[in-house]
C-alpha cells in the first residue's frame, strides 16, 4: 500500500478523514486511502502584522469556485466562531466553534466544493463583536 503525504499545519482542521481502520496492539490506526480521503480541509492561519480592532474583509477571490479565502482581526484574546450561511438563512458550515484566538490578524482558506452555487453569508462572532459578509460561489 503507497502512503501519501498529507502535511497540515498548526491551526488546521479536517472535518472528514476516511479510511482503513486496523487495530494492533491496543491501539486503532486510520489509513488514509487516496487524497480524497481527506476531506473539508480547513486552514487558520495568523497572518503578519495586527490591526487593533475586530475586522472582517470580503472574501477573496469573490466570486469563487470552489475555495476562497477569509481575513479577520480580533483585538484581545477571545473565542472566535465563523459560520457559513446559504440565502434562506441556514446554517451550512460550521468553520471555528468559539475556538481561543490571540489578538491578531487571520486568514481562512475556506473549500466550498460540496456546496451547489448562490449566495451565501459568513458571520464572524467574538467577545460583543459580530459581522456578516456576503460572498458568491459559482460552479
Amino acid at each position: 500500500m503507497d502512503t501519501i503525504p498529507v502535511r497540515l499545519r498548526t491551526g488546521d482542521t479536517l472535518e472528514v478523514v476516511k479510511g482503513i481502520l486496523f487495530f494492533s496492539s491496543g491501539n486503532y490506526k486510520l489509513i488514509p486511502r487516496k487524497n480524497d480521503d481527506f476531506d473539508k480541509t480547513t486552514s487558520v492561519r495568523n497572518t503578519k502584522g495586527y490591526s487593533g480592532e475586530y475586522f472582517l474583509s470580503q472574501n477573496y477571490p469573490n466570486p469563487f469556485n470552489p475555495i476562497t479565502n477569509i481575513n479577520y482581526a480580533i483585538p484581545t484574546e477571545g473565542n472566535v466562531t465563523i459560520k457559513i450561511f446559504n440565502i434562506l438563512g441556514q446554517e451550512v458550515r460550521l468553520i471555528l466553534n468559539n475556538e481561543h484566538h490571540y489578538a491578531g490578524d487571520y486568514t481562512i482558506t475556506f473549500n466550498a466544493a460540496d456546496l451547489p452555487s448562490g449566495i451565501y453569508f459568513y458571520l464572524l462572532q467574538s467577545g460583543n463583536f459580530t459581522s456578516v459578509m456576503k460572498m458568491m460561489l459559482l460552479k
